[in-house]
């Protein structure tokens, strides 16, 4: 991950991630990662799924409505499942 934190989008308090990939292998790789956002008696997945290119980078966010009485706390890649193309 690169960057995460809470923002306001629309009257809504969301809770984000930014992160890159990087394939170093020889051939294009579907990339399946679970991030795992946790506050104080909280927590909550989500699946994001990027394809990235031979030797490439690929970079994306996620995000997910957090209840503005929580604190942030952190997100975490939970798993990264890989299927090559």
């Amino acid at each position: 991950m690169t960057e995460y934190g809470t923002e306001l989008r629309e009257g809504e308090l969301m809770f984000s991630a930014d992160y890159s990939i990087r394939n170093p292998g020889p051939a294009a790789v579907e990339y399946k990662i679970r991030f795992s956002f946790s506050g104080p008696d909280f927590v909550d997945m989500r699946w994001a799924t990027r394809t990235v290119k031979a030797g490439k980078t690929a970079t994306g966010s996620v995000s997910m409505p957090w209840p503005s009485h929580l604190e942030t706390s952190e997100v975490k890649v939970a798993e990264v499942l890989e299927t090559l193309l």
